[in-house]
């Protein structure tokens, strides 16, 4: 059985995984409140949190992910595995530990409690998605590519 689609849908993944980080960036990934309000100030986007720095990384993931699918580029593959190592890195070592800290908010309601929301869950599981796809992204580099020709002879 040919798998000639499997270099197809590992590049789709990489590209939706970086499609996905970005748009996690202008999502709310945390929210705070005070019993059922949200004060003023209370929502925090990704982006505004730890710089954009997922959105350059899935920016400079895209052109890597074609390398390293498309011309089989074992620097352009262990770039993307890198790079996908860094953005979880952002989201577990960053975002993760803000989800529930609720700041000066705190000092002004009793009983402000921070929440993680969609954007946080997004960018989650676009890191986890990109992480194992670029290391199968890897994995295909190495493995010989099938000639169509007749050998010579």
């Amino acid at each position: 059985m040919s798998r000639r689609w499997v270099p197809s849908v590992l590049l789709a993944v990489l590209v939706l995984a970086s499609g996905a980080l970005i748009v996690a960036e202008f999502l709310t990934f945390a929210e705070v409140r005070v019993i059922a309000a949200v004060p003023p100030d209370g929502t925090r986007t990704a982006g505004v949190h730890h710089g954009y720095a997922l959105a350059v990384i899935a920016v400079a993931m895209i052109p890597l992910a074609v390398g390293a699918v498309r011309e089989r580029s074992r620097p352009a593959a262990i770039g993307l595995v890198v790079l996908s190592i860094a953005a979880l890195a952002v989201v577990l070592g960053v975002d993760w530990p803000a989800t529930d800290d609720s700041g000066s908010l705190s000092d002004r309601y009793e009983l402000a409690r921070a929440h993680a929301r969609e954007g946080f869950y997004v960018e989650l599981v676009a890191a986890c998605v990109a992480l194992p796809a670029s290391v199968a992204a890897l994995v295909l580099v190495g493995q010989p590519t099938r000639r169509t020709s007749l050998p010579r002879t």
